[in-house]
């Protein structure tokens, strides 16, 4: 991903996107309960990091705002889109 600096309505886009594409978590053949229970791992996983990017744009003492949210949005695209690809939200 680019270290560009995003705008905050940019990132809430980004983050927008990201939350559909995790909308879905029934694997391709939904009778396999371990790949049900392994994405919804992952999915509760990369919910918490993105609330964290959403809760950093909010500035308050001392901590926060636009740029710490770059940071924490950066941090979630190499953790979890290491190719710096984006998931397309549908």
């Amino acid at each position: 991903m680019s270290t560009k600096r995003l705008t905050r309505n940019e990132l809430l886009m980004r983050i927008s996107s990201e939350m559909s594409a995790l909308a879905v978590i029934i694997p391709t053949n939904p009778m396999d309960v371990a790949a049900l229970a392994r994405n919804a791992r992952r999915t509760e996983e990369r919910l918490g990091q993105l609330a964290q990017v959403v809760s950093s744009m909010v500035p308050s003492y001392n901590y926060g705002g636009i740029d710490e949210a770059n940071e924490q949005y950066r941090d979630y695209m190499a953790k979890f889109h290491p190719a710096g690809t984006e998931q397309k939200g549908g």
